[in-house]
C-alpha cells in the first residue's frame, strides 16, 4: 500500500465492521495519506480517519489526481505535514 492509493476495508466496502463511517453515513473507500501512522481521508476531503489498523485495509490502485489533491489538502490542514506521494508500507507490513 502506498500514499495516494484508494483503500477499502478487507471486510468489504459495505461491512458494518468498516470504520469508514461518520454521523451522516458510510464511505466505501478512502485515500491513504500516511502510512506511518496509517491515516486515510475521504475522496472529497471532508472526513479523516487516524485510528485505523492498517492490516484491516487493502490498497487497490492510485487515486485520481483530483481526489488525491483534496485528501492531501485535508491532511496538511489537520496535521501541518505534507503527505509523501508514493511512500510505501514496509514489505513486512503489506
Amino acid at each position: 500500500m502506498r500514499v495516494g492509493y484508494v483503500v477499502i476495508s478487507r471486510d468489504g466496502p459495505w461491512s458494518s465492521k468498516s470504520p469508514l463511517v461518520c454521523g451522516s453515513g458510510m464511505y466505501t473507500h478512502a485515500i491513504c495519506v500516511s502510512v506511518e501512522p496509517f491515516v486515510c481521508v475521504s475522496e472529497e476531503g471532508d472526513m479523516m480517519w487516524s485510528c485505523l489498523t492498517q492490516s484491516n485495509y487493502v490498497g487497490l490502485c492510485q487515486a485520481h489526481p483530483k481526489a488525491t489533491k483534496a485528501a492531501f489538502a485535508r491532511y496538511e490542514r489537520e496535521t501541518g505535514k505534507r503527505p509523501t506521494q508514493g511512500e510505501e508500507v514496509g514489505r513486512d507490513q503489506k
